[in-house]
């Protein structure tokens, strides 16, 4: 691990903690073969084969519950590609160019759910899956019905890390995936956690004809309470 890789802030991991009872991995998902169709290599073709077989029959002897719990929070995208993407960019030095590659980073939509051999074979310099592939099957193991709450609790929990100030882009994912994949209309309102920020919240809206959007706005001290 790099040095100066940052730390998973709480609520992302939690996110995905939230995940592993609901899913396996993500690799051995029985979709994602058919999903792809013809755009992969018959080498990746070969071992998402072998990921769906492994979790078929750990479902069929009863070890999957386990396997779940054994399931390890991968990056897709890696620390030092977030950073080259930065320092490519063109990011001067006083706009924290670390910190914005730490968004990228740990962004929503940049981790996944691998089995602890699948998650091996990802880190290693003979990893045979694309990382568009890994994309497409989180994004298969975010639009499961069970998947809905996870995604409105990381929402809520990301006010209370970030005080008066929402985590942007995260929040803009996860109610991204909310709206494609669970028919998200209604608005959710954000409200700090903190009683000194009460007077603002954030309201996250979902238009039918455009992606969601957020919009801050204060309410009174009764608008507020829970």
């Amino acid at each position: 691990m790099a040095d100066d890789r940052p730390p998973m802030p709480s609520p992302l991991e939690s996110a995905l903690s939230a995940m592993k009872p609901l899913s396996g991995c993500v690799l051995g998902n029985p979709e994602l073969l058919s999903l792809l169709g013809d755009n992969i290599s018959d080498r990746e073709t070969a071992h998402l084969r072998q990921e769906r077989e492994k979790h078929r029959a750990q479902a069929a002897d009863g070890t999957a519950p386990v396997m779940q719990l054994l399931l390890e929070i991968a990056h897709i995208r890696d620390w030092a590609d977030a950073k080259r993407v930065v320092r490519d960019e063109g990011w001067p030095e006083s706009m924290a160019p670390l910190d914005v590659a730490a968004q990228r980073f740990h962004r929503l939509l940049n981790v996944t759910l691998l089995c602890p051999d699948s998650h091996k074979l990802y880190d290693s310099q003979h990893n045979p899956f694309d990382a568009r592939t890994v994309e497409i099957a989180t994004d298969l193991m975010w639009s499961q019905p069970e998947a809905a709450h996870p995604l409105r609790k990381f929402i809520d929990s990301l006010e209370g890390r970030f005080g008066h100030q929402p985590d942007v882009i995260n929040v803009g994912a996860a109610a991204g995936l909310l709206q494609r994949h669970h028919a998200q209309a209604d608005p959710i309102t954000v409200r700090p956690w903190q009683k000194k920020h009460r007077d603002l919240c954030t309201a996250v809206h979902f238009p039918a004809d455009g992606g969601p959007f957020l919009r801050r706005r204060s309410v009174s001290a009764r608008q507020t309470q829970t």
